[in-house]
């Protein structure tokens, strides 16, 4: 249970940075003249979006803090306008307390943070200015994590949803989170995800956050997604699933424990599993076909089929992951596919596997149409 603690916003929004644009408390007259993103006029594309910076100032106290933007683009992909959303306030764990000067102290440099990183991001220039609300949680012991949510309205009203609750998910009932006497378990085993190829063929970033159960045994049990990012999901899920630690201790004895982890996925600075970008050639079978992108999004997958291990990788002990692009008929089933990344033990099991999947079919102008969209199977020895 966290325990929220408001900030004064006079502290703040008189403060006017130098290393950013001034923080606004009241709408500009940017922002006046802007139009509000929607499906048929989405945000524009973000170029670029340095990252904000975990802040120093907790010192060992335990929560997260939120806050709230509503930036405004010009005309040349630039935040022209950054206003607060309501006050930014500190969260904190419970049984935790911090003295007023802490929390301040708190507050102050998550605004700094937040304010330094969206002042530098860039987008493609609009032809109109487009302003939307950005939202920032700080949590104490994690990387900051950013989003933006285009289609809610700029209010006052909370944009943070309230943080998943253990009693929420059933799986977890009963078994205690990391925090307090449980200290979080060290990793022993990292499985850095395989950067999924429609992800980099639409430039898409960012940090998927899951929470995950760890069983008495250090081995990741069971996880969910707290916070999504499209196209990144199933691949920070795959590796993390993969992933172990040595055992939780409560009272001298080993314990499951629910813990909260982060995956990051950057075009810039790829992980160590992501050979980097594909050219995609000519496929005939596709030719003038719609692909998935832009206006365009991933059809939701409606029948899944698991790939048969290869009896000879699960001899070797070595898992893997292919690349592929798959032909979507306009009933949803999938008509064709093709290797684009090989893994050459497992290309047949993975393309068998994406011949039987189905997904929700793609409507464009009031017509079924057929799609083409990469997709990533991987193979895993657990």
């Amino acid at each position: 249970m966290l325990r929220t603690v408001c900030c004064a916003t006079t502290l703040f929004i008189a403060t006017a940075f130098a290393y950013a644009q001034e923080v606004r408390s009241t709408i500009g007259p940017l922002e006046q003249s802007a139009i509000i993103p929607s499906p048929e006029n989405p945000i524009p594309r973000r170029l670029s979006a340095p990252p904000a910076t975990r802040v120093a100032e907790w010192q060992g106290a335990v929560g997260r803090g939120l806050l709230r933007f509503q930036l405004t683009l010009d005309t040349s992909g630039s935040v022209g306008e950054i206003r607060t959303v309501g006050e930014p306030t500190v969260q904190l764990a419970a049984g935790t307390s911090i003295s007023e000067d802490a929390r301040r102290a708190i507050a102050a440099a998550i605004l700094k943070s937040a304010a330094v990183s969206v002042s530098q991001w860039k987008y493609e220039a609009p032809q109109k200015p487009v302003t939307f609300p950005v939202q920032f949680v700080f949590p104490s012991a994690a990387e900051p994590v950013a989003t933006q949510n285009p289609l809610a309205a700029a209010s006052p009203v909370s944009l943070v949803p309230a943080p998943a609750r253990v009693e929420d998910w059933p799986a977890a009932a009963g078994i205690p989170r990391v925090g307090g006497p449980v200290r979080p378990p060290t990793q022993t085993k990292k499985v850095n995800p395989v950067y999924p190829l429609a992800a980099q063929l639409e430039r898409v970033q960012g940090l998927v956050i899951l929470e995950v159960i760890i069983g008495a045994d250090g081995r990741v049990r069971d996880l969910r997604v707290l916070r999504s990012v499209p196209f990144l999901d199933e691949a920070a899920v795959d590796a993390v699933r993969q992933w172990e630690y040595t055992p939780a201790q409560l009272e001298g004895k080993p314990t499951p424990v629910v813990m909260m982890v982060t995956t990051t996925f950057s075009i810039d600075a790829p992980n160590a599993t992501s050979p980097g970008p594909l050219v995609v050639g000519p496929w005939p079978a596709a030719e003038g076909m719609a692909r998935v992108g832009g206006n365009i999004p991933p059809p939701r997958r409606t029948k899944d089929a698991r790939p048969d291990f290869p009896d000879e990788a699960r001899r070797q002990r070595i898992g893997g992951a292919v690349i592929l692009e798959a032909l979507i008929g306009p009933d949803g089933k999938v008509k064709d596919v093709r290797v684009l990344r090989s893994s050459p033990l497992f290309d047949k099991a993975a393309m068998d596997a994406v011949r039987k999947w189905e997904y929700e079919r793609t409507q464009i102008n009031g017509m079924f149409i057929p799609v083409v969209m990469p997709v990533t199977v991987t193979f895993s020895i657990r």
